[in-house]
C-alpha cells in the first residue's frame, strides 16, 4: 500500500504486480483498512485469478477482511519480515515508479476520482508504451502477447 499525502488529503493506493509479466493492478481508497485491502484483492483476483501467491508486509490492512478473503479463496499469503521492503522488491519498484513518474508530477489536491484518472493514464502507459528491461525491452502488453495473454485496458476501482 502506498500512502498518498497531497494538499493535506490522505489517499491510499493498494498495489499488486505480477512479477513475471509486470502487469499491475492499483486500487485507490480513502482509508488504509483491511476492507479496502479486500476490495483491492478482489480486483486482483478478477485480473489474475486465484492461482497465485500473495506476498505482503505486516500492515494492519493485510489482516481481518483481507486475510479472510484470501483464506476463503484458498490463496496462499506470505508475510514479509517487519521493516524489510527488500522482501517484496517488485512491488516496491512499482510504487517508486508510480511516485516518481505519476504522483510527483502533480502535487496539487485531487479528489479520489481525479487521482484515479491520473493513475489510469500512468498505468496504461506502464502497460502499453514503456519497455521494461526485465521483459527484454518489451512492454508488458507485448510480452503478454508472446504468451497468448491480453492485458485489458481497465480502470482502477474507487471506494
Amino acid at each position: 500500500m502506498k500512502h498518498i499525502y497531497l494538499g493535506g488529503v490522505k489517499q491510499y493506493a493498494f498495489v499488486a504486480v505480477d512479477i513475471y509479466t509486470k502487469e499491475a493492478v492499483i486500487h485507490l481508497g480513502r482509508q488504509p483498512s483491511s476492507f479496502q485491502a479486500m476490495l483491492a484483492l478482489d480486483k486482483t483476483v478478477d485480473i489474475f485469478g486465484t492461482e497465485m501467491v500473495i506476498v505482503n508486509d505486516n500492515g494492519s490492512e493485510n489482516y481481518k477482511h483481507a486475510y479472510n478473503y484470501l483464506k476463503s479463496h484458498s490463496i496462499t499469503q506470505y508475510f514479509t519480515r517487519p521493516h524489510t521492503p527488500k522482501d517484496k522488491p517488485h512491488v516496491e519498484n512499482l510504487i517508486g515508479k508510480l511516485q516518481q513518474e505519476c504522483l510527483d508530477e502533480d502535487r496539487s489536491h485531487m479528489t479520489l476520482e481525479e487521482r484515479e484518472a491520473q493513475i489510469i493514464t500512468w498505468l496504461n502507459d506502464y502497460h502499453y508504451f514503456r519497455p521494461h528491461q526485465a521483459l527484454n525491452y518489451l512492454t508488458p502488453a507485448e510480452f503478454c502477447d508472446t504468451l497468448g495473454i491480453t492485458i485489458l485496458r481497465r480502470k482502477v476501482s474507487t471506494m
